[in-house]
């Protein structure tokens, strides 16, 4: 629920929740959008507050209210990047924690959502995209099959210095996720901006509706950091111009576009 230009009001699952209030200690604090104390709630103006009132009124899961990332940006010329991460978007021992009355045949859907979507295999999906104001309204499938296409034109249409600022905004959330002590499943890196040079470059980490604390003894980096390593190494490479592989991959993929296209 969007409260103004300021703020917005996010419903959170337990773990999210627990990701917001321990940002500090679990490192994610620089990543994650900046969000409201609850008793900072008083800040508000009486418009937001009037808004927050009706969403308290009725029956509701926890909440936070979290910087509205598109503030101070221009709707028209708005470039909005929501990419999914992790090689998996559904955990069967998270499922049988929460006491999810079939976690077997719940995470067996999502495991055929993750290759279909070829979450499986490249560790990153496109779940929506905004060029230039311009939401694509494309099938999540057809995004899974042009992947590369859509994320080179997103990135091409934005000036270097906003592609550079991408690309190590990108990084640094890489960085923090192989140092988080816990495993994110399914979170997003959602990247806004626009054309005007001097406007804010946000890219960001939402979404962090599930997850498990891991062992240390487990593989030196949790999941979901290699899979957003492998998203940053897809748009370095776009940023140093290395878009002959990209061409090769449509290519491949265009009889089985056409195929599904004629199925959907």
């Amino acid at each position: 629920m969007t409260l103004s230009e300021n703020y917005i009001l996010k419903a959170c699952e337990p773990w999210e929740m627990v990701t917001y209030l321990g940002r500090r200690s679990n490192g994610l604090n620089d990543v994650l959008p900046q969000n409201l104390a609850h008793d900072s709630i008083q800040s508000l103006e009486p418009q937001e507050r009037k808004r927050l009132d009706t969403f308290i009124s009725s029956p509701s899961k926890p909440f936070i209210i979290m910087e509205n990332l598109r503030q101070g940006l221009n709707e028209k010329t708005l470039f909005e990047l929501d990419i999914k991460i992790g090689f998996k978007t559904a955990s069967k021992k998270e499922l049988i924690e929460q006491s999810h009355p079939s976690p077997f045949m719940k995470r067996q859907k999502h495991r055929c959502l993750d290759i279909a979507y070829q979450s499986t295999n490249r560790g990153w999906r496109i779940e929506g995209i905004t060029i230039k104001g311009h939401p694509q309204k494309h099938p999540k499938l057809y995004f899974s099959l042009f992947p590369v296409h859509f994320l080179h034109n997103f990135m091409s249409k934005l000036p270097p210095e906003k592609q550079s600022l991408i690309l190590a905004k990108v990084e640094k959330i890489t960085e923090k996720l192989k140092r988080y002590t816990g495993d994110l499943i399914g979170p997003s890196i959602l990247i806004v901006t626009d054309l005007d040079k001097d406007s804010p470059c946000r890219a960001h980490l939402i979404d962090c509706a599930h997850g498990s604390l891991r062992k240390k003894a487990q593989i030196p980096y949790p999941e979901v950091a290699n899979a957003a390593a492998q998203f940053h190494t897809t748009i370095k490479s776009m940023n140093t111009g290395n878009f002959h592989q990209y061409d090769n991959e449509t290519i491949r993929l265009t009889q089985r576009s056409q195929l599904l296209t004629s199925l959907m």
